[in-house]
Order: C-alpha cells, then sequence, then structure tokens
C-alpha cells in the first residue's frame, strides 16, 4: 500500500529554530538542522515505507500581493535572527537531496501550504499524512488524507475535525479564519467575533459569501457584518489554500533513493 508523507518543511525548520536555535559546533549555528533531521528520524520511524515529499515556501507569497500586513508580524518576532534560520534551511534543501530525498518541491510565488494542497489533489483517494502543526492545512482533511503533528505527536483526522466542529466540514475551515481572523497569520476578521460565534453564523448561513446573499438587516449581527464586510471577504482570501499551484511531480514515482556508499 502507497503512504505519502507530504512535509511542510519550512513548518518543522521554524519550530526547531523556536526549540532548538541556540545549538552550535564550532561556533556555526545547528539548531534548525539537527532539529529538523530528529524530526525526520521521527517520520521514518512511524511511517515506515512511506513515500517522504518535502514542500517549501518560495521566497514570497501571492497572499502578500493581496494585503501587504499577511505575516508581518512573524517577520518581526524573528527579531533580526532570520539568517540564522534561513541559512540553515538552505542547508537542508541542498542536502536533502544528496542523502537520498530527491523529492524536494517550491513554486514561485506560493507557501508550502499551496504546494502540500496541490500535490494532495492530486493524491485523492490514496493514503496521504500531511505532516504540519500549522492549522490552516485542517482545510484539506480527506476521508484517506490526514494531519501528523511531529512534535506533538497527535493525528488530526476529518471525523476528529467534525467532532471537535460539530459537523462542519474541513472545507469550511477558511470561513472560520475569515470571521474570527488569525493572528499567527495577521488575518485581521471581524472584530468581536471569535471561533465559537463564526461556527453559529456559518451553521445558520452556509459560507462568508452566503451570509451576504442571505444576510437581512434584523439580524442581530448585522451591523457588525455588514460594516466588516470588505474585510471578511479580504480574510477568507488569505485563509484559502491555494489548489493548483503549478507543481511538476511524477506522483507515480515519489521514492527515496538510499546515497551512494562509494
Amino acid at each position: 500500500m502507497n503512504v505519502y508523507l507530504l512535509i511542510d518543511a519550512n513548518n518543522i525548520c521554524h519550530r526547531s529554530y523556536y526549540v532548538l536555535g541556540s545549538l552550535s559546533y564550532d561556533g556555526k549555528p545547528t539548531g534548525v538542522i539537527f532539529g529538523f533531521m530528529r524530526s525526520l528520524l521521527a517520520l521514518q520511524r512511524r511511517f515506515p515505507g512511506a513515500k517522504p515529499v518535502f514542500c517549501w515556501d518560495s521566497g514570497r507569497s501571492k497572499r502578500k500581493e493581496i494585503d501587504p500586513r499577511y505575516k508581518a508580524n512573524r517577520t518581526k518576532s524573528l527579531n533580526g535572527e532570520s539568517d540564522t534560520l534561513f541559512s540553515q534551511m538552505n542547508e537542508i534543501r541542498a542536502f536533502l537531496p544528496q542523502l537520498g530525498y530527491r523529492n524536494n518541491f517550491w513554486q514561485e510565488g506560493y507557501e508550502a501550504d499551496d504546494v502540500i494542497a496541490s500535490l494532495a489533489g492530486d493524491l485523492k483517494g490514496k493514503f496521504v499524512f500531511i505532516i504540519s502543526s500549522d492549522s490552516d492545512l485542517l482545510q484539506l482533511l480527506r476521508p484517506k488524507h490526514a494531519i501528523w503533528n511531529v512534535h506533538s505527536r497527535k493525528m488530526t483526522t476529518e471525523c476528529h475535525f467534525k467532532q471537535n466542529w460539530y459537523g462542519l466540514s474541513p472545507m469550511m475551515w477558511p470561513d472560520i479564519k475569515a470571521m474570527a481572523g488569525c493572528k499567527t497569520d495577521n488575518i485581521p476578521g471581524i472584530p468581536g467575533i471569535g471561533p465559537k460565534t463564526a461556527l453559529t453564523i456559518l451553521k445558520e448561513f452556509g459560507s462568508v459569501e452566503e451570509i451576504y446573499k442571505k444576510l437581512t438587516p434584523g439580524h442581530k449581527l448585522a451591523p457588525k457584518l455588514l460594516t466588516f464586510k470588505d474585510q471578511a471577504l479580504l480574510s477568507k482570501k488569505l485563509a484559502l489554500i491555494i489548489k493548483n499551484a503549478p507543481i511538476e511531480a511524477d506522483l507515480n514515482n515519489l521514492i527515496y533513493t538510499p546515497p551512494s556508499k562509494e
């Protein structure tokens, strides 16, 4: 049985940086590399025989073109130490093929989430584990597509999501974020509306777009929803993962090739 691991490589690198960023060897920072390889070994033990596919952010995101404020807070949080992080990420991308991991994908203008979504779309009906702690990827949950958090060792399935969100489809996750916002990604949402209220509204109307087709002036939340209509629709665009990034990959030949011993 073919099992695919769609690995959010940037996510693992960032988590490694914040946990192990102080590690160094001979004066050279190594925490990100060490953390990444430790996570990779853990994945090999947890999913023996699975086909690993590494998905990376490009240097820019199309979402920044929609709203320059998108993820602006993340840049600030690095406190000027981004060179330490990104130099190690570049090293990892360079040596993975030398270790036999040749399935590395990124596309200019797209984030790792978009690459994962685009590849997952081509793997419908196959067993896929998305490796990430990024909640954005919850919208990709399907009957055979689950999310494994390598840090917490927690599995999230479509069934788990529906249980936690009272039957809401994972595909509606961008609508939750469009209304409740997301501090991590600097998505504004609608002020004063949290996830629980967003869920109640979406259960009533169906989606952010449907809200503004069906909303009547007499609804108790109409003033707030109408005031922030443009912001809610913008937030939905930012939260929605792109599923048609132009990734060229032979999904029938995603194999690990051990490095030569010579």
